[in-house]
């Protein structure tokens, strides 16, 4: 993971939280539709087999996004864990929490600028993990 990835963190969460509720709202829209089709009420929990389908493939690509993010987020958090306290509590607060480096600053005790220093300082660390490990594949292939 790079420092790119942390930054991306917050947005991939959107999307993903966004991408859920349009098939939430897909699921409901269609339930709908399939009671109106002929006119006739029917039991709430009777469904057709390709409303049962659709909903299966929903389902699967529900469960497809979460798995991708949920690798994702462990991945950044192995990586997080690696540095030095302070550090991982910075980029935590700022790139996973979304807290300003004003708020993170107020956090961890120190004044906004000496906090804008260590939040380079911890990039810098962040991306020198995930160059060690890139190195480290690369020698394991080779042997």
């Amino acid at each position: 993971m790079t420092r790119k990835d942390l930054k991306d963190f917050r947005n991939r969460k959107k999307y993903i939280k966004s991408k859920l509720e349009f098939l939430e709202e897909e699921e409901t829209r269609i339930m709908n539709i399939t009671q109106k089709l002929d006119g006739m009420p029917h039991a709430k929990n009777k469904t057709s087999y390709e409303i049962e389908k659709y909903l299966d493939e929903k389902n699967e690509i529900m469960q497809k996004e979460l798995q991708q993010f949920k690798e994702y987020t462990n991945e950044i958090y192995e990586q997080l864990n690696q540095l030095k306290p302070l550090y991982a509590t910075i980029l935590q607060e700022n790139y996973i929490n979304g807290k300003s480096l004003e708020e993170v600053a107020v956090a961890v005790h120190y004044s906004y600028y000496k906090t804008c220093h260590l939040n380079g300082e911890a990039l810098d660390e962040f991306d020198k993990l995930d160059k060690n490990k890139s190195e480290q594949k690369k020698a394991r292939k080779s042997k």
